[in-house]
C-alpha cells in the first residue's frame, strides 16, 4: 500500500473532522486502507476511495491521487554491442541487442535507422540525431539522461517503445520530428527548434 494513498485518507478524514486522527483509528491491510474517526469512514484501495459520513457514501473511483507507479517493462537478456553510428546514406537495421556507449544510437547523415528489440542504455544521450536521417525503434527501451534528441532535420519515430530520461525523455533543438505510437514517455517533452513532438495514440506521458 502506498504511503500516499494513506496520506489521502488522512486527509480526507481531517476535512470532515476537526479533532486529530489516532493511529488505532487506521487500518492498512491488504485491500487497502481504512481510516476511523468518529462518525467517518475513509477506505481506499486501488479501485478509488470510499467515504461514509452520517449514512452517505461517496465513491471517488481511479487514482486521484496519481499513486500508481508508471508500468516498467520486464527485463530482457540480450546480446551486448557497441554503439550504432552511422554517418553514410545507407540504411541499419539492429535487432535484438543490447546498446551501451556514451550516446547509444547516432545519424549523423542521411542513414535510416531501424531499432527491433533493442535495449539502449547511455552515459549522455540514448538516440541522437543530428543529421538528415530517421530512427525508428520498435519495442525497444532507451535509457539515459536525455533519452531522445533531434537536433538536426530527420526524425524519430517510437512504435510501442518505451523511454527514460533524467534530464529528458524527448529533446526537440532541430527542425526533425519526435513520433511515438503506444510507447511509454518517461520524462520532459522539451521542444525549442522547428520541430515538433506528435502523439500518435496509445502513449503514457509521465514527468
Amino acid at each position: 500500500m502506498h504511503t500516499a494513498q494513506l496520506l489521502t485518507a488522512t486527509a480526507a478524514a481531517a476535512l470532515l473532522l476537526s479533532a486529530p486522527l489516532h493511529a488505532q483509528d487506521v487500518e492498512v491491510g491488504p485491500g487497502g486502507t481504512r481510516v476511523k474517526a468518529g462518525g467517518v469512514e475513509v477506505q481506499t484501495g486501488e479501485e478509488g476511495t470510499q467515504v461514509q459520513a452520517g449514512g452517505v457514501r461517496v465513491d471517488v473511483r481511479g487514482d486521484p491521487a496519481g499513486t500508481k507507479a508508471a508500468p516498467r517493462r520486464p527485463k530482457r537478456r540480450l546480446p551486448k554491442r557497441g554503439a550504432v553510428v552511422c554517418r553514410g546514406t545507407k540504411d541499419v537495421v539492429v535487432r535484438g541487442k543490447a546498446i551501451a556507449g556514451e550516446v547509444g544510437v547516432e545519424v549523423r547523415g542521411a542513414c535510416n535507422i531501424v531499432l527491433e528489440r533493442c535495449d539502449v542504455t547511455a552515459r549522455k544521450v540514448g538516440v541522437r540525431v543530428s543529421g538528415q536521417g530517421d530512427v525508428t525503434l520498435r519495442d525497444s527501451t532507451v535509457t539515459a539522461p536525455t533519452a531522445v534528441e533531434v537536433a538536426g532535420v530527420g526524425n524519430v519515430i517510437l512504435e510501442n517503445s518505451a523511454v527514460r530520461g533524467r534530464t529528458a525523455a524527448v529533446l526537440v533543438t532541430g527542425a526533425g520530428d519526435v513520433s511515438a505510437e503506444g510507447s511509454e514517455i518517461h520524462g520532459r517533452v522539451t521542444v525549442t527548434g522547428a520541430g515538433d513532438f506528435h502523439d500518435k495514440g496509445g502513449n503514457t506521458l509521465t514527468e
